[in-house]
């Protein structure tokens, strides 16, 4: 399977035949390489000379890990058939956005991003909210958020704040009273700050559970 075959090279070979594989798996015949748009996916991913760099083949073998699960069908059905126009003109640019990912475990989100695309589950909008998501926060309050976005304290300490700035959570600022001394029945005013995971934080949750779905042993989300 073509699919398998990526993975290989992503694994085992040169950058050179990991590029081909690539290029193979998006590619299935002649007259497909025909279509004006997939000429241009061809160049861009032959273009792999200018990224010879270690660190670049590190990322896109993560990429391409995630990535090489996908089907023949689904590619061309997504490059060729998809409901937007667009999309070759996105996977024209996926070594560009691979190359901008700043460590191999973002490049392995991408590529989830990328497949979870493919696969419909979420729409180009979502995909490209989500790989700004990825680019912009730390990849250890990624983790963070992953492992404890059910967790008040979690977000509470900084973190919500920071995901309040990206949309992905909502911000609730409120006074309230707790007690200060139980034996003269006093209560203190202070100011609760909760947090909420929106659709847009629960969209991206979803993405980063399917990515690391066998590290996370509770509160696991799925599609």
């Amino acid at each position: 399977m073509k699919g398998d075959k990526i993975v290989k090279a992503a694994k085992e070979l040169p950058l050179e035949a990991t590029a081909e594989a690539f290029i193979d798996a998006l590619v299935s015949n002649d007259s497909f390489r025909d279509i004006p748009v997939v000429g241009g996916v061809l160049g861009v991913f032959k273009a792999y000379k200018t990224y010879k760099n270690e660190s670049f083949k590190a990322r896109l073998k993560e990429f391409l890990d995630e990535a090489g699960g996908l089907s023949k069908d689904e590619i061309e059905y997504f490059l060729v058939e998809g409901a937007s126009s667009e999309n070759p003109v996105l996977v024209e640019h996926l070594i560009e956005l691979v190359e901008r990912a700043d460590s191999e475990q973002k490049a392995k989100i991408i590529g989830v991003l990328f497949r979870r695309l493919v696969k419909g589950k979420i729409s180009r909008s979502e995909f490209f909210d989500q790989v700004r998501f990825t680019n912009q926060i730390y990849l250890m309050d990624i983790f963070f958020f992953m492992h404890g976005y059910h967790n008040q304290a979690v977000l509470q300490d900084g973190l919500g704040d920071l995901l309040a700035n990206h949309r992905i959570c909502k911000r609730t600022v409120e006074l309230a009273y707790r007690d200060q001394n139980l034996l003269k029945m006093e209560k203190e005013q202070y100011i609760n700050v909760k947090f909420e995971i929106t659709g847009v934080g629960r969209g991206f949750l979803l993405s980063l559970h399917e990515a690391y779905r066998d590290k996370i042993k509770e509160h696991l989300l799925t599609d």
